[in-house]
């Protein structure tokens, strides 16, 4: 009787070390595996940023070697009513900040973003919708690119004297100029589209 439970119990073991073993292995080699996947996407994440460094350095470069060289300037915030926007100038690629503040529940309008023409004509590029009475966002960035729905073709139809009219309301009207100097790296932006 003692052999058969001795026997039993070295079955017991074995299987069991046999078990521990296989499971060891598996465990092993999925760790590995998982190990080598994520190493595999640092490379990959690593070569990206990699490449985005090198592109940042090489429109450095070439600012700095550039007679229209892109130095931002900085921001002077005007106050129109409840409005804040922060220049009177930009290069191409630079966006147009707006901030809204304590906005009278009675004001509504619509800010448009205009293209001076000539003394008595304009150019909208956008129109943004305010009103006082709703919650509403109270930061706009505005972009202004090259849009064939807009009617704004190239950089040189972007070049040149804005304004923003708040219609609907009796606040001035905000002037600014966008200049032909292009934010490194935005040189593709500016590419004509019609």
């Amino acid at each position: 009787m003692n052999k058969k439970i001795m026997i039993t119990i070295l079955i017991i073991i074995t299987i069991t070390i046999s078990s521990i073993t296989i499971f060891s292995i598996t465990y092993s080699t999925t760790n590995l595996e998982n190990v080598k996947n994520e190493d595999s996407l640092q490379n990959e994440e690593n070569v990206e940023i990699t490449s985005i460094l090198d592109k940042i350095n090489q429109d450095k470069i070439k600012n700095d070697n550039s007679e229209k060289k892109y130095i931002p300037i900085d921001r002077e915030w005007t106050t129109i009513g409840p409005f804040e926007i922060d220049r009177t100038q930009y290069v191409l690629g630079e966006k147009i900040f707006i901030n809204i503040n304590n906005m009278p529940e009675n004001m509504k309008g619509e800010l448009k973003i205009t293209k001076i023409i000539n003394a008595t004509h304009g150019k909208i590029y956008k129109n943004i919708q305010f009103d006082g009475s709703q919650k509403q966002v109270s930061k706009i960035y505005v972009g202004i690119y090259p849009s064939v729905p807009a009617g704004f073709c190239n950089s040189e139809d972007i070049v040149g004297d804005w304004i923003i009219v708040f219609s609907g309301t009796e606040l001035v009207s905000h002037k600014f100029k966008i200049t032909e100097v292009i934010v490194p790296g935005l040189e593709d932006s500016f590419e004509p589209v019609c």
